[in-house]
């Protein structure tokens, strides 16, 4: 795709925002403080609204603070920036929105073990913070370091991911654009040494980091093993068409990485369609895996990944839709069923409580669009949700989730589903029929048409596209330019999020557009590429 495409495909955000500066919060707490900053809100579900889209979320040790990395939907030129959340007396404000380096999105994060500083991926590589200076208000690294394999989208590593190791000796970072895990020396980079010790070689866009409870194994997601170690198996997510072999989970040994991270790959065991994160039961015996490709969750033998791959898995249950964050809350396996491929107009997702006992659904609890990642607080009473397309965060008072709350809220998912089964439905008709939506081939053309003259029609475009295509318009505009002139455009499919996809012939190459009439008429989203 194009790099102004606004489709839920792999693409890196970038965004910032002035820094807006409220009471600031002491890190430091009394037990009393502490059990005022953790006192849970008064709905089950609270939300408190963000100026961005967040990745991640993050608390102090205390509870009183939480760290939220965001980016922004609308301007990808601008650097990410974090959010610092003040809570008490079941309360959340913003404290500071403070813009932080970055060459793609800011992602995952990781707070050092003895609070001091927070480690943040940022594209290419991985930022780190004081903590104590990020509550005052001031984002200004302690060290900034940049992955120098610059392979993946815009020359950058694709650093999505971070984790600390328990003793807080060794910093990974999972890069999506380089198929490996880049290991630093903490100490070092606390003193402003960016120099990493090594990479592991992993599967294709690994993301997801965990750490035994010892500290002595790793376990990240990989979403694709390499190219021939395995069959394709797996469909292509949100109507990519064609297949892909399963992903991986990988078991790293922690003490050889510090030293010869090539090395240190203890296991790599296939672990369904599109994994993206990992969570250990709170023994470790047990890793909770999210194939967000399969609607499941998995559930693997730690010991066995290594000593008996093929009998590792020990069952395989039905999420929701396209399941990415995940995280153990008490007895229970919450997932983030994100519905990232969901069609426009939906209002929330959900997420999905499941018993690792039985392996069964227990229950569903609501959230925004596409919730992404999910965090419980030290004292395990709260589960903090980042729901990255409606801008805000969730908190879930987990002692709350009764069987008759969930009963509560199972008329409510039944009804949802099943409004989603019609749409669905309605959108398989369209395929069978070879169906466009009324005026999008109208609409396509007249794009193209305005690329080639080099005046956009930027008014006939949502705002989320028109600031896109203005940020990459003189890059589409030469490559437009260098295809030649249009020949044809022929309807091919529906996409899962119901914008029509077309083949547009252009004198020197074969492309593949992708295209979406908003309800107001404007164009929105779009993206195009190639075609082999």
């Amino acid at each position: 795709m194009n790099c102004f495409s606004l489709l839920p495909v792999r693409i890196k955000i970038a965004a910032g925002f002035q820094a807006i500066t409220f009471p600031v919060v002491l890190m430091v707490s009394s037990p009393a403080q502490a059990q005022t900053c953790n006192a849970p809100a008064t709905d089950i579900v609270s939300t408190v609204s963000l100026p961005g889209a967040p990745f991640a979320a993050i608390p102090t040790n205390d509870g009183c603070t939480i760290f939220v990395s965001m980016n922004s939907q609308q301007d990808r030129t601008t650097p990410g920036h974090i959010a610092v959340l003040s809570r008490a007396g079941g309360k959340v404000i913003l404290a500071h929105d403070i813009p932080i380096p970055s060459q793609g999105a800011v992602g995952g994060m990781a707070l050092s073990h003895d609070g001091k500083f927070l480690a943040v991926s940022n594209g290419s590589g991985v930022l780190l913070l004081d903590a104590d200076r990020l509550v005052a208000g001031d984002g200004k690294p302690v060290a900034n370091a940049t992955d120098p394999h610059e392979a993946g989208p815009q020359g950058q590593a694709g650093s999505i991911y971070v984790a600390i190791s328990p003793d807080d000796k060794v910093l990974f970072v999972s890069d999506e654009g380089t198929a490996s895990v880049t290991v630093y020396d903490l100490a070092k980079l606390r003193g402003g040494d960016t120099n990493l010790i090594g990479r592991i070689s992993v599967g294709i866009a690994p993301v997801g980091l965990v750490f035994s409870p010892d500290g002595r194994r790793l376990y990240t997601t990989s979403e694709i093993a390499q190219p021939g170690s395995m069959p394709a198996t797996c469909p292509g997510e949100g109507g990519s068409g064609g297949t892909t072999p399963q992903g991986l989970l990988t078991v790293v040994d922690v003490a050889r990485a510090a030293r010869d991270p090539a090395g240190a790959v203890l296991a790599k065991v296939p672990s369904g369609c599109d994994p993206v994160r990992v969570a250990l039961s709170k023994d470790g015996s047990r890793a909770f895996v999210t194939a967000r490709g399969a609607d499941s969750l998995m559930v693997f033998d730690t010991a066995k990944l290594v000593t008996d791959a093929d009998h590792a898995s020990i069952a395989t249950v039905i999420a929701g839709k396209s399941p990415v964050g995940v995280a153990v809350a008490g007895q229970n396996v919450v997932t983030a069923d994100s519905n990232r491929f969901a069609q426009a107009g939906r209002k929330g997702e959900w997420l999905s409580v499941i018993d690792p006992a039985t392996s069964k659904l227990i229950g569903n609890v609501p959230a925004g669009l596409f919730p992404r990642e999910l965090y419980v607080t030290a004292d395990g009473e709260t589960l903090l949700v980042t729901n990255f397309s409606s801008n805000s965060l969730g908190l879930v008072d987990l002692a709350r989730l009764t069987p008759a709350y969930f009963a509560q809220q199972k008329p409510i998912k039944d009804a949802d589903d099943a409004e989603q089964a019609k749409a669905d439905a309605a959108r398989q008709a369209r395929i069978a029929a070879k169906q466009p939506s009324p005026g999008t081939e109208a609409a396509l053309r007249k794009f193209i048409a305005s690329m080639q003259a080099k005046t956009p029609i930027y008014d006939e475009l949502t705002p989320n596209l028109a600031t896109a295509v203005r940020a990459t318009a003189e890059t589409a505009e030469k490559r437009i330019e260098d295809w030649g002139s249009l020949q044809s455009v022929t309807f091919l499919t529906v996409t899962p999020q119901n914008a029509d996809v077309y083949e547009v012939d252009f004198e020197h190459q074969k492309s593949r557009w992708i295209i979406a009439i908003a309800p107001d008429g404007k164009i929105g989203p779009l993206g195009f590429g190639p075609m082999p």
